[in-house]
């Protein structure tokens, strides 16, 4: 029950964590806390929902710390902000490789870190978005699928470090969803091509 439950979603302006702002809100009366790397997208979140958003490249592990922090009670941390790069090793750039990694693994751990206590004191809820790339990799993927290898295993040591303080953490493996990012896939696999 999320009803009246303070409630951060990281990567909610669009895609799979604009969707779970609106499930949250409208079918579970959940007081929602959006963060977003494009002040646009959450504008647009803002104005059709009502909720608190903020400004965040969680790439950015200072400002992310700083902005976090401020943002008050959090009873449910759901960790769904995420990059995705496709391609051949050989040809992706070390720089993408850097910003997905700070993104995927290296954000979610900063944000949670930064509610770690304020999930303890209210008995709260860690949900980590994972993706089927974390349990199989396949060819083109070797980058996302070693990020989302790390938030499985950051999921599966964090349940038992936080059982003690009655702090559930799971995650939710997600296959192929028909969001905005297909089509980024496409079009960065048709620029490796050229």
């Amino acid at each position: 029950d999320f009803s009246g439950k303070r409630i951060l979603v990281t990567g909610a302006g669009k895609g799979i964590g604009y969707d779970i702002v609106r499930y949250l809100i409208q079918e579970c009366n959940g007081e929602v806390v959006g963060l977003s790397r494009t002040q646009s997208d959450l504008d647009a979140l803002r104005a059709e929902y009502e909720c608190e958003c903020i400004q965040v490249d969680l790439a950015d592990v200072a400002a992310t710390r700083e902005k976090v922090a401020a943002a008050g009670r959090i009873d449910l941390l759901v960790n769904n902000a995420g990059v995705s790069l496709n391609g051949p090793l050989e040809l992706v750039p070390t720089s993408e490789i850097k910003q997905l990694m700070d993104v995927n693994v290296l954000g979610l751990l900063t944000v949670t870190q930064a509610f770690l206590p304020l999930l303890r004191q209210s008995k709260g809820r860690i949900i980590n978005i994972s993706s089927g790339h974390g349990l199989l990799a396949i060819p083109d993927k070797s980058v996302y699928a070693a990020s989302k290898f790390a938030v499985q295993a950051i999921t599966d040591s964090l349940r038992v470090e936080l059982c003690p303080f009655d702090v559930s953490v799971s995650s939710i493996v997600v296959g192929k969803v028909d969001t905005a990012v297909l089509g980024k896939i496409i079009a960065d696999r048709d620029k490796m091509i050229e």
